[in-house]
């Protein structure tokens, strides 16, 4: 098509405004298939341009090496064995040999879209061009005051450990040798028995128990494991200490069966691994636009206690392992036939799920995989994955599907500005949850900028991470007469659950614990 030929410079505008509005933008895109017909979108581009009154889109070639085949790697993906294309995947699902064209191509359909639309945004992304960072980050820097998360002393039980490094906060000075002047005190690890001797504390100037749920196995307190170790009572009795407060990757993590739980009192974290010496050794370069739309690549673990098929499920509609699974469950776990096609994937979306990793059907580099605009982090084995912390270090947007996770550091990130929330119930319908996913290159861009923003004000180093767990835990004690009333009914609802277990097993009734200071 030769508008130039065919056209006198008056109807070439008018024909160019209204093809645009009907399609022009896609057809352009699927023209730029062929190398033959490049020289064609350069005077495409332009005149569109004039015809629209859009300024032209300065835009800058990313070069990267072209693989056209996929190399299966060997030992943990985790690590980033293997490679990838590296290939630039526009968002229209085609390879992109040009990326100034292409990026320019996808400003102009942008444009056009919200001109047409008399300037309305798409639905979900800011119309602002710059974002208030209040409305990023819940408080200010100076909220809470120093003096209300700091000095802290750490236990030697804690100060050892070497997968969280909360040493650093000595380093920085924020620690005190006289528990008595400290604002929190650090413990972690167990065993219960150690735990429930520590001296009583006031609730303004409580213990923050490091991982403690996870280690003291908080998880059984909701069935029969919990009564057979005869572990209850001691659980129970440290959960409703007035002056004890959970640091957890998962504050519903006693009750993995129900995603609208009570919260465990105390904050989420972002848990100590992957650490974030690993994650700066490994990022893998980013490109603009990114290579990929949507990314997973992981093992199809179902959760714990059968609370959670979305990877399984996603798996089968995909038909990504080369062993499929033996059925698709729904949310209650009964069995789903398998569907009789799979849902194709487009190239600009990739998704690799299998029971074991010698089952990939395709397996590529699996840091550069966060070279995405969008990449999902799905319930495992448990709510929680350390997947949110390679994502945001991508920077790539958050797709969570994992129902009931209360994010980390809640109390000072906006979450709803940097990640989307997906149901587990997607898993079994994977072209929904594709096109659920906004598209607009604009909004893409300002939304992975505000996801780096994040990562490095909070989670990018040790220090940082620390700070931000007492930071967040000192904006939660402030409502501490509040939030224990939420914790009585948690003990509550564990009892009736208890003894509804109790009968079941013909075990003896479990007494309240006697002098604990209830919450």
């Amino acid at each position: 098509m030769n508008f130039q030929a065919d056209c006198c410079s008056c109807c070439r505008r008018r024909t160019c405004l209204f093809l645009a509005v009907l399609g022009v933008p896609l057809y352009m895109l699927s023209l730029r298939v062929t190398q033959e017909l490049s020289p064609e979108m350069d005077k495409v581009v332009p005149m569109l341009q004039q015809a629209f009154g859009l300024q032209a889109t300065s835009t800058t070639s990313t070069t990267s090496t072209t693989s056209t085949t996929s190399t299966t790697s060997t030992g943990n993906d985790a690590i980033g064995g293997g490679t990838a294309s590296r290939r630039s995947i526009g968002y229209n699902g085609r390879t992109e040999g040009n990326g100034s064209r292409h990026s320019a191509l996808t400003a102009l359909s942008s444009a056009v879209t919200s001109k047409h639309n008399n300037g309305e945004s798409r639905p979900g992304w800011s119309s602002s061009s710059t974002l208030d960072v209040t409305q990023l980050f819940r408080v200010s820097d100076d909220d809470p005051p120093k003096h209300e998360w700091r000095p802290v002393y750490i236990e030697d039980v804690l100060m050892k450990r070497e997968d969280f490094q909360v040493k650093t906060l000595k380093g920085a000075g924020f620690t005190v040798n006289d528990p008595e002047r400290a604002v929190f005190y650090l413990v972690c690890c167990g065993p219960i028995e150690r735990l429930l001797a520590l001296p009583n504390r006031t609730p303004e100037k409580p213990y923050l128990c490091y991982d403690c749920d996870m280690i003291l196995r908080f998880y059984e307190i909701e069935n029969e494991q919990c009564l057979e170790r005869r572990s209850c009572p001691q659980l129970k009795k440290l959960l409703l200490r007035r002056d004890f407060m959970f640091a957890s990757a998962d504050l519903r993590l006693w009750n993995m069966a129900n995603d609208s739980a009570l919260l465990m009192p105390g904050v989420t974290i972002a848990n100590h691994f992957p650490t974030p010496d690993y994650l700066k050794k490994y990022r893998a370069q980013t490109h603009t636009p990114p290579m990929y739309f949507l990314t997973f690549q992981g093992l199809w673990n179902v959760g714990s206690g059968g609370t959670s098929f979305a990877r399984l499920n996603l798996a089968a509609m995909l038909n990504t392992s080369a062993k499929p699974p033996k059925a698709m469950k729904d949310a209650q776990g009964r069995p789903l036939p398998l569907p009789r096609s799979a849902i194709p994937q487009p190239p600009a979306i990739f998704i690799n799920i299998a029971g074991t990793q010698e089952l990939y059907k395709m397996r590529r580099n699996y840091m550069s995989l966060f070279d995405s605009a969008y990449s999902l982090v799905m319930h495992g084995h448990g709510r929680w994955s350390m997947r949110l912390m390679e994502v945001l270090n991508g920077p790539s947007i958050p797709v969570i599907m994992a129902d009931g996770w209360h994010l980390p550091f809640e109390e000072l990130i906006n979450w709803d500005l940097i990640s989307l929330s997906r149901p587990e119930s997607m898993g079994l319908d994977p072209q929904g949850l594709f096109d659920s996913l906004p598209r607009d290159p604009a909004g893409i861009s300002k939304m992975r900028s505000r996801v780096e923003q994040v990562y490095r004000k909070h989670f990018s180093t040790y220090e940082k991470r620390a700070v931000s767990m007492l930071r967040a835990a000192a904006i939660w004690k402030r409502q501490w007469r509040q939030n224990e009333k939420d914790t009585l009914r948690m003990a509550a609802e564990t009892d009736s659950r208890l003894g509804t277990v109790q009968s079941q097993l013909k075990l003896k009734p479990l007494n309240r614990p006697k002098n604990i200071a209830l919450r």
